[in-house]
């Protein structure tokens, strides 16, 4: 009875961790200024392009001089988007 309890402790535990999980990613994606994420030269920026100081956006401080890679990415809307699809749907903030 006692192997039974302990079976099922460890699968709610577990159960508990991979539901945490994915919002330990998304708080350490906002905390990074400009809620990019974090790069590195073997680590490549899931949108956005990746700064000489290591983070993801698309500002020309990501994008521009020291760029390490996708130097010519560009947001889906908002000021860094493509010329033509700068209006934000719904007025939402785009980056």
């Amino acid at each position: 009875m006692a192997e039974l309890r302990g079976f099922r402790l460890s699968y709610h535990l577990l159960r508990l961790i991979l539901l945490l999980l994915p919002l330990t990613t998304t708080f350490a994606q906002l905390s990074v200024p400009g809620g990019g994420g974090i790069c590195s030269d073997s680590i490549r920026c899931e949108k956005g392009c990746c700064s000489k100081d290591n983070q993801c956006g698309f500002t020309p401080e990501h994008c521009g001089e020291g760029c390490k890679s996708n130097c010519d990415a560009t947001a889906d809307c908002g000021q860094y988007a493509k010329p033509g699809q700068q209006d934000c749907p719904i007025n939402v903030c785009c980056r």
